[in-house]
Protein backbone atom coordinates (compact mmCIF):
# COMPACT_ATOMS: atom_id res chain seq x y z
CA UNK A 1 0.00 0.00 0.00
CA UNK A 2 1.42 3.34 -1.05
CA UNK A 3 1.88 5.79 1.82
CA UNK A 4 0.19 9.17 1.30
CA UNK A 5 2.20 12.18 2.39
CA UNK A 6 0.34 14.93 4.17
CA UNK A 7 0.77 18.57 3.19
CA UNK A 8 3.03 19.33 6.15
CA UNK A 9 5.21 16.32 5.34
CA UNK A 10 5.50 17.41 1.70
CA UNK A 11 6.51 20.95 2.64
CA UNK A 12 8.96 19.71 5.27
CA UNK A 13 10.53 17.25 2.80
CA UNK A 14 10.95 19.98 0.18
CA UNK A 15 12.53 22.39 2.64
CA UNK A 16 14.86 19.72 4.03
CA UNK A 17 15.92 18.72 0.50
CA UNK A 18 16.54 22.37 -0.43
CA UNK A 19 18.49 22.86 2.80
CA UNK A 20 20.69 19.81 2.12
CA UNK A 21 21.44 20.96 -1.43
CA UNK A 22 22.30 24.45 -0.19
CA UNK A 23 24.40 22.95 2.62
CA UNK A 24 26.41 20.84 0.17
CA UNK A 25 26.96 23.84 -2.12
CA UNK A 26 28.02 26.14 0.74
CA UNK A 27 30.26 23.44 2.23
CA UNK A 28 31.93 23.04 -1.15
CA UNK A 29 32.65 26.76 -1.36
CA UNK A 30 34.04 26.72 2.18
CA UNK A 31 36.29 23.78 1.35
CA UNK A 32 37.60 25.46 -1.81
CA UNK A 33 38.19 28.73 0.06
CA UNK A 34 40.06 26.78 2.76
CA UNK A 35 42.21 25.23 0.03
CA UNK A 36 42.89 28.67 -1.40
CA UNK A 37 43.90 29.99 1.98
CA UNK A 38 46.15 26.99 2.61
CA UNK A 39 47.70 27.37 -0.87
CA UNK A 40 48.32 31.06 -0.28
CA UNK A 41 50.12 30.25 2.98
CA UNK A 42 52.16 27.58 1.13
CA UNK A 43 53.17 30.11 -1.52
CA UNK A 44 54.21 32.53 1.20
CA UNK A 45 56.29 29.92 3.06
CA UNK A 46 57.87 28.59 -0.13
CA UNK A 47 58.79 32.15 -1.04
CA UNK A 48 60.40 32.58 2.36
CA UNK A 49 62.44 29.42 1.70
CA UNK A 50 63.89 31.03 -1.41
CA UNK A 51 64.90 34.08 0.58
CA UNK A 52 66.27 31.92 3.40
CA UNK A 53 68.39 29.88 0.95
CA UNK A 54 70.06 33.04 -0.30
CA UNK A 55 70.44 34.31 3.24
CA UNK A 56 72.20 31.09 4.30
CA UNK A 57 74.54 31.44 1.32
CA UNK A 58 75.25 35.03 2.35
CA UNK A 59 75.96 34.02 5.96
CA UNK A 60 78.25 31.22 4.78
CA UNK A 61 80.22 33.71 2.66
CA UNK A 62 80.68 35.99 5.66
CA UNK A 63 81.63 33.05 7.83
CA UNK A 64 84.32 32.00 5.35
CA UNK A 65 85.65 35.53 5.10
CA UNK A 66 85.34 36.46 8.78
CA UNK A 67 84.83 33.37 10.89
CA UNK A 68 82.98 33.87 14.18
CA UNK A 69 80.84 31.89 16.60
CA UNK A 70 77.96 34.33 16.14
CA UNK A 71 77.87 33.85 12.35
CA UNK A 72 78.08 30.08 12.75
CA UNK A 73 75.16 30.16 15.20
CA UNK A 74 73.18 32.36 12.76
CA UNK A 75 73.74 29.85 9.97
CA UNK A 76 72.65 26.96 12.19
CA UNK A 77 69.53 28.89 13.27
CA UNK A 78 68.63 29.61 9.64
CA UNK A 79 69.19 25.97 8.70
CA UNK A 80 66.93 24.79 11.55
CA UNK A 81 64.27 27.32 10.55
CA UNK A 82 64.57 26.24 6.91
CA UNK A 83 63.97 22.61 7.87
CA UNK A 84 61.00 23.51 10.08
CA UNK A 85 59.29 25.48 7.30
CA UNK A 86 60.05 22.72 4.80
CA UNK A 87 58.48 20.17 7.17
CA UNK A 88 55.41 22.39 7.67
CA UNK A 89 55.04 22.66 3.91
CA UNK A 90 55.19 18.91 3.57
CA UNK A 91 52.83 18.00 6.42
CA UNK A 92 50.64 21.11 6.52
CA UNK A 93 49.28 23.05 9.48
CA UNK A 94 45.45 23.21 9.78
CA UNK A 95 45.63 25.93 12.44
CA UNK A 96 46.93 28.60 10.05
CA UNK A 97 45.72 26.96 7.72
CA UNK A 98 48.70 25.79 5.65
CA UNK A 99 48.44 23.03 3.09
CA UNK A 100 49.87 22.07 -0.25
CA UNK A 101 47.41 21.16 -3.01
CA UNK A 102 46.58 17.46 -3.17
CA UNK A 103 48.19 17.15 -6.57
CA UNK A 104 50.66 14.38 -7.42
CA UNK A 105 52.97 16.76 -9.32
CA UNK A 106 53.10 19.11 -6.34
CA UNK A 107 53.76 16.23 -3.99
CA UNK A 108 56.48 14.90 -6.28
CA UNK A 109 58.12 18.34 -6.42
CA UNK A 110 57.96 18.59 -2.63
CA UNK A 111 59.63 15.18 -2.28
CA UNK A 112 62.30 16.33 -4.75
CA UNK A 113 63.05 19.42 -2.64
CA UNK A 114 63.38 17.26 0.47
CA UNK A 115 65.80 14.96 -1.29
CA UNK A 116 67.95 17.80 -2.68
CA UNK A 117 68.04 19.45 0.71
CA UNK A 118 68.99 16.28 2.57
CA UNK A 119 71.43 14.92 -0.05
CA UNK A 120 73.09 18.09 -1.38
CA UNK A 121 72.35 21.43 0.27
CA UNK A 122 72.47 20.56 3.96
CA UNK A 123 75.61 18.36 3.69
CA UNK A 124 77.36 21.14 1.71
CA UNK A 125 76.53 23.67 4.46
CA UNK A 126 77.86 21.35 7.15
CA UNK A 127 81.03 20.68 5.17
CA UNK A 128 81.69 24.39 4.69
CA UNK A 129 81.17 25.09 8.40
CA UNK A 130 83.29 22.16 9.56
CA UNK A 131 86.22 22.57 7.15
CA UNK A 132 89.12 24.41 8.89
CA UNK A 133 91.07 25.46 5.79
CA UNK A 134 89.82 28.72 4.33
CA UNK A 135 90.95 27.91 0.78
CA UNK A 136 89.03 24.68 0.81
CA UNK A 137 86.01 26.51 2.26
CA UNK A 138 86.12 29.06 -0.56
CA UNK A 139 86.29 26.29 -3.14
CA UNK A 140 83.40 24.48 -1.54
CA UNK A 141 81.48 27.77 -1.37
CA UNK A 142 81.99 28.28 -5.10
CA UNK A 143 80.56 24.83 -5.73
CA UNK A 144 77.69 25.52 -3.30
CA UNK A 145 76.38 28.62 -5.09
CA UNK A 146 75.24 26.85 -8.32
CA UNK A 147 73.61 24.18 -6.18
CA UNK A 148 71.69 26.89 -4.27
CA UNK A 149 70.60 28.47 -7.55
CA UNK A 150 69.38 25.12 -8.77
CA UNK A 151 67.64 24.46 -5.46
CA UNK A 152 65.96 27.88 -5.52
CA UNK A 153 64.83 27.10 -9.07
CA UNK A 154 63.13 23.96 -7.79
CA UNK A 155 61.48 26.03 -5.04
CA UNK A 156 60.26 28.42 -7.77
CA UNK A 157 58.81 25.45 -9.63
CA UNK A 158 56.93 24.43 -6.47
CA UNK A 159 55.59 27.96 -6.03
CA UNK A 160 54.41 28.05 -9.65
CA UNK A 161 52.68 24.69 -9.24
CA UNK A 162 50.87 25.92 -6.12
CA UNK A 163 49.89 29.15 -7.89
CA UNK A 164 48.51 27.15 -10.81
CA UNK A 165 46.53 24.95 -8.43
CA UNK A 166 45.21 28.04 -6.64
CA UNK A 167 44.16 29.52 -9.97
CA UNK A 168 42.17 26.36 -10.70
CA UNK A 169 40.68 26.47 -7.20
CA UNK A 170 39.72 30.11 -7.73
CA UNK A 171 37.95 29.19 -10.94
CA UNK A 172 36.22 26.35 -9.11
CA UNK A 173 35.19 28.71 -6.31
CA UNK A 174 33.69 31.14 -8.79
CA UNK A 175 31.85 28.25 -10.42
CA UNK A 176 30.43 27.24 -7.06
CA UNK A 177 29.42 30.84 -6.36
CA UNK A 178 27.67 31.09 -9.71
CA UNK A 179 26.05 27.75 -8.94
CA UNK A 180 24.85 29.11 -5.59
CA UNK A 181 23.30 32.11 -7.32
CA UNK A 182 21.65 29.81 -9.85
CA UNK A 183 20.52 27.52 -7.05
CA UNK A 184 18.98 30.44 -5.17
CA UNK A 185 17.14 31.61 -8.29
CA UNK A 186 16.04 28.19 -9.53
CA UNK A 187 15.18 27.04 -6.01
CA UNK A 188 13.06 30.12 -5.38
CA UNK A 189 11.16 29.69 -8.66
CA UNK A 190 10.77 25.96 -8.02
CA UNK A 191 9.51 26.47 -4.47
CA UNK A 192 7.08 29.16 -5.65
CA UNK A 193 5.66 26.81 -8.28
CA UNK A 194 5.48 23.88 -5.87
CA UNK A 195 3.78 25.96 -3.16
CA UNK A 196 1.40 27.32 -5.80
CA UNK A 197 0.61 23.76 -6.90
CA UNK A 198 0.25 22.33 -3.40
CA UNK A 199 -1.32 25.27 -1.52
CA UNK A 200 -2.44 28.23 -3.62
CA UNK A 201 -4.34 26.32 -6.33
CA UNK A 202 -6.31 24.09 -3.91
CA UNK A 203 -7.20 27.18 -1.85
CA UNK A 204 -8.34 29.02 -4.99
CA UNK A 205 -10.45 26.03 -6.08
CA UNK A 206 -12.04 25.89 -2.64
CA UNK A 207 -12.69 29.65 -2.70
CA UNK A 208 -14.27 29.45 -6.17
CA UNK A 209 -16.47 26.55 -5.03
CA UNK A 210 -17.66 28.55 -2.01
CA UNK A 211 -18.41 31.56 -4.22
CA UNK A 212 -20.45 29.42 -6.64
CA UNK A 213 -22.31 27.84 -3.76
CA UNK A 214 -23.03 31.33 -2.42
CA UNK A 215 -24.79 32.01 -5.74
CA UNK A 216 -27.08 28.97 -5.19
CA UNK A 217 -25.07 26.72 -7.53
CA UNK A 218 -25.33 23.60 -5.38
CA UNK A 219 -24.18 21.35 -8.22
CA UNK A 220 -20.55 22.46 -7.84
CA UNK A 221 -18.09 19.74 -6.84
CA UNK A 222 -14.34 19.87 -6.18
CA UNK A 223 -11.92 17.37 -7.69
CA UNK A 224 -10.10 15.31 -5.06
CA UNK A 225 -6.63 15.17 -6.62
CA UNK A 226 -4.62 14.19 -3.53
CA UNK A 227 -5.23 12.51 -0.20
CA UNK A 228 -3.64 15.28 1.85
CA UNK A 229 -5.35 17.93 3.99
CA UNK A 230 -6.71 19.75 0.93
CA UNK A 231 -8.07 16.45 -0.39
CA UNK A 232 -9.91 15.97 2.91
CA UNK A 233 -11.24 19.54 2.64
CA UNK A 234 -12.46 18.87 -0.90
CA UNK A 235 -14.24 15.69 0.24
CA UNK A 236 -15.86 17.58 3.10
CA UNK A 237 -16.92 20.36 0.71
CA UNK A 238 -18.48 17.84 -1.69
CA UNK A 239 -20.39 16.16 1.15
CA UNK A 240 -21.69 19.54 2.31
CA UNK A 241 -22.71 20.40 -1.28
CA UNK A 242 -24.60 17.08 -1.57
CA UNK A 243 -26.51 17.77 1.63
CA UNK A 244 -27.34 21.34 0.63
CA UNK A 245 -28.47 20.22 -2.82
CA UNK A 246 -30.77 17.62 -1.29
CA UNK A 247 -32.15 20.14 1.17
CA UNK A 248 -32.72 22.73 -1.53
CA UNK A 249 -34.37 20.18 -3.84
CA UNK A 250 -37.00 19.27 -1.20
CA UNK A 251 -37.33 22.78 0.18
CA UNK A 252 -40.28 23.77 -2.08
CA UNK A 253 -42.19 20.60 -1.23
CA UNK A 254 -41.63 21.06 2.47
CA UNK A 255 -42.63 24.73 2.28
CA UNK A 256 -45.83 23.74 0.43
CA UNK A 257 -46.62 21.13 3.07
CA UNK A 258 -46.04 23.61 5.86
CA UNK A 259 -48.19 26.23 4.07
CA UNK A 260 -51.03 23.72 3.64
CA UNK A 261 -50.78 22.75 7.30
CA UNK A 262 -50.87 26.40 8.37
CA UNK A 263 -53.87 27.06 6.10
CA UNK A 264 -55.77 24.16 7.68
CA UNK A 265 -54.89 25.40 11.16
CA UNK A 266 -56.09 28.88 10.24
CA UNK A 267 -59.41 27.55 8.89
CA UNK A 268 -59.92 25.48 12.01
CA UNK A 269 -59.19 28.45 14.23
CA UNK A 270 -61.53 30.67 12.20
CA UNK A 271 -64.31 28.07 12.38
CA UNK A 272 -63.84 27.61 16.08
CA UNK A 273 -63.90 31.36 16.55
CA UNK A 274 -67.18 31.63 14.59
CA UNK A 275 -68.71 28.75 16.49
CA UNK A 276 -67.72 30.27 19.79
CA UNK A 277 -69.18 33.61 18.71
CA UNK A 278 -72.52 32.01 17.74
CA UNK A 279 -72.63 29.98 20.90
CA UNK A 280 -72.29 33.14 22.93
CA UNK A 281 -75.14 34.82 21.03
CA UNK A 282 -78.78 34.75 22.12
CA UNK A 283 -79.96 32.84 19.04
CA UNK A 284 -82.53 30.06 19.57
CA UNK A 285 -81.22 26.53 19.96
CA UNK A 286 -82.44 24.96 16.75
CA UNK A 287 -81.21 27.74 14.40
CA UNK A 288 -77.99 27.81 16.37
CA UNK A 289 -77.51 24.08 15.88
CA UNK A 290 -78.11 24.43 12.18
CA UNK A 291 -75.59 27.23 11.81
CA UNK A 292 -72.94 25.33 13.83
CA UNK A 293 -73.69 22.19 11.81
CA UNK A 294 -73.21 24.07 8.53
CA UNK A 295 -69.90 25.58 9.64
CA UNK A 296 -68.50 22.28 10.91
CA UNK A 297 -69.65 20.50 7.75
CA UNK A 298 -67.87 23.11 5.63
CA UNK A 299 -64.77 22.83 7.86
CA UNK A 300 -64.37 19.05 7.60
CA UNK A 301 -65.78 18.79 4.04
CA UNK A 302 -68.87 16.66 4.93
CA UNK A 303 -71.88 16.51 2.58
CA UNK A 304 -74.43 16.43 5.37
CA UNK A 305 -74.76 16.09 9.15
CA UNK A 306 -77.24 15.66 11.93
CA UNK A 307 -77.47 16.61 15.60
CA UNK A 308 -79.70 13.89 17.13
CA UNK A 309 -80.64 15.75 20.32
CA UNK A 310 -80.96 19.17 18.79
CA UNK A 311 -84.74 18.77 18.33
CA UNK A 312 -85.26 19.02 22.06
CA UNK A 313 -82.71 21.21 23.70
CA UNK A 314 -79.12 21.64 22.47
CA UNK A 315 -76.43 22.15 25.06
CA UNK A 316 -72.82 22.02 23.80
CA UNK A 317 -71.74 20.89 27.21
CA UNK A 318 -74.00 17.83 27.37
CA UNK A 319 -72.06 14.60 26.94
CA UNK A 320 -75.02 12.98 25.28
CA UNK A 321 -75.13 15.49 22.44
CA UNK A 322 -73.29 14.03 19.45
CA UNK A 323 -72.76 15.32 15.94
CA UNK A 324 -73.02 12.87 13.10
CA UNK A 325 -71.76 13.67 9.64
CA UNK A 326 -71.95 11.99 6.31
CA UNK A 327 -68.81 12.57 4.25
Amino acid sequence: MVAVLKLQEKITSLLVFYFLVALVAISSTLYVSWRLEGGAAAINDAGSERMRSYHIAYLLTRQVQHPSIELRNDVEVEVAQFEKVLSDLDHGDPRRPLSLPKDKDVRAQMAKLHQIWQDEIKPSIQDILNTPQRAKQEKMLEEYRPAVESFVGNVNDLVEMVETSNARATTLLRTFQIGLISLAFIGTVLLMNLFSLMVVRPVNRLREGIQRMGKADFGVRLQVANRDEFGELAEGFNQMADQLQNLYATLEQRVEEKSRSVEIKNRELAALYDVAAFLNSSTATEPLCGIVLDKLSALIGARDGVVPQCAGRFDAGEPGGQLQFVV
